[in-house]
């Protein structure tokens, strides 16, 4: 186990919790799913840094470009 790891496990329980409450929100239908009208790519996932996803999304956005296709391109940076 790593050195802050102690520390950080009653956050992950916090989190874990709060995932389950979200997924059975949808199951029940207490949240629902939103249809957008064109097509959604995501590039990504909870790994901050250093996995690609900039060139990624960027070789997107030129093939769609190149294409005609590239309409709208949105980035989400927490």
């Amino acid at each position: 186990m790593r050195l802050g790891a102690p520390f950080l496990w009653p956050f992950s329980l916090v989190y874990g919790a709060a995932a389950h409450l979200r997924a059975r929100a949808y199951e029940t239908g207490i949240l629902r799913q939103r249809r957008l009208d064109g097509i959604v790519i995501s590039v990504g996932n909870l790994t901050v840094g250093g996995t690609g996803k900039t060139p990624m999304v960027l070789w997107i956005a030129q093939r769609l470009l190149a294409d005609r296709v590239g309409e709208q391109i949105e980035a989400e940076h927490e």
